[in-house]
């Protein structure tokens, strides 16, 4: 096997790293994690998929055969999958209004005092 071959198949696996991704999101606590956190790792792993695939090009100019398509597809379906955990899980995390909490707030009269503004009296008349 080419040298360069064996380089390329290397940088792959180490991009194949889906599974620590997968292994955070199955360790994450959702009360103790915030969305921000798990936003900035899905980031990071999202450019993934550029990178393997770049690299799985170069591996298909030296060797072109259908393992290397097998392995792209696997991967590809492994990536989306956590993707959408990932979105799945930053929604459960982000905090949101409670709807009474909304629904009272929108009860509560104006504290606002503008200044009384006098208007003329209309006549029912048209003058310029």
């Amino acid at each position: 096997m080419n040298n360069d071959l064996k380089a390329l198949i290397v940088k792959r696996g180490v991009l194949k790293g889906a599974t620590r991704f997968k292994n955070f999101l199955d360790s994450v606590e959702e009360e103790s994690i915030s969305s921000t956190r798990i936003e900035d790792r899905l980031k990071r792993f999202e450019t993934s998929l550029d990178r393997f695939c770049d690299i799985l090009y170069q591996i298909l100019l030296i060797e072109n055969n259908d393992t290397h398509a097998t392995e792209y597809e696997s991967f590809e379906n492994s990536y989306l999958d956590l993707v959408d955990n990932a979105k799945i899980l930053i929604k459960k995390v982000t905090p949101t209004a409670s709807v009474s909490h909304m629904q009272n707030s929108q009860n509560q009269p104006s504290k606002i005092n503008f200044p009384q503004i006098k208007l003329t009296d209309f006549n029912g008349k048209h003058e310029n």
